[in-house]
């Protein structure tokens, strides 16, 4: 998990997204690895978020978004979505992970929390703040070390998707590559 917004403020509660990034040099097959959406809610509630894919690969050193079929409302898009309406959402005080099983906790491969996020919806440490409308919590770096609290920082939101290549972007570098573009 590289980047996660869990509402785009005042009648955008919907505008979510989880951003995965592939550290390796090879794609990853997703029809191949079962991946499987999961979001905590505030009480550390587990939701199995049933995905439709747009898309089936994340690209070598290459990213993967993944919203709402429904209110994502962002400029890049989507590789997969999953229904908002039912189960949990992304809110604050919660957590999202990332596993190849629908069964709670099981085969886990990333994970990230934030707020008051009860024990077990992060790695480690949680990110102590919830970002707010219109930000982020961002991946700081390509190395995962299984603590949300030193690995990620509230950002602007920057959603990247499987036509993003380049490798992984450090939210230090996005201002220079922004400034660049404009």
């Amino acid at each position: 998990i590289s980047e996660v917004q869990i509402t785009g403020g005042t009648g955008q509660s919907d505008n979510e997204f989880v951003e995965l990034y592939n550290p390796n040099n090879s794609a990853i097959d997703l029809s191949a690895l079962p991946l499987k959406l999961h979001i905590r809610n505030s009480s550390g509630t587990d939701s199995h978020k049933t995905l439709t894919f747009i898309n089936t690969t994340i690209p070598a050193k290459g990213y993967f978004l993944i919203g709402p079929a429904s209110g994502y409302s962002g400029s890049v898009t989507l590789d997969a979505t999953y229904s908002a309406s039912s189960g949990n959402k992304l809110v604050n005080n919660g957590g999202v992970y990332i596993s190849k099983s629908g069964t709670a906790d099981t085969d886990i491969l990333d994970k990230a929390g934030w707020g008051d996020q009860p024990s077990g919806g992060y790695e480690t440490e949680r990110v102590l703040e919830n970002p707010v409308a219109n930000q982020s919590i961002s991946r700081k770096s390509e190395t995962d070390s299984d603590n949300n609290a030193n690995d990620f920082i509230k950002s602007k939101p920057t959603p990247k998707n499987s036509a993003t290549g380049g490798g992984f972007l450090s939210p230090d570098n996005w201002v220079a590559l922004e400034q660049l573009v404009n």
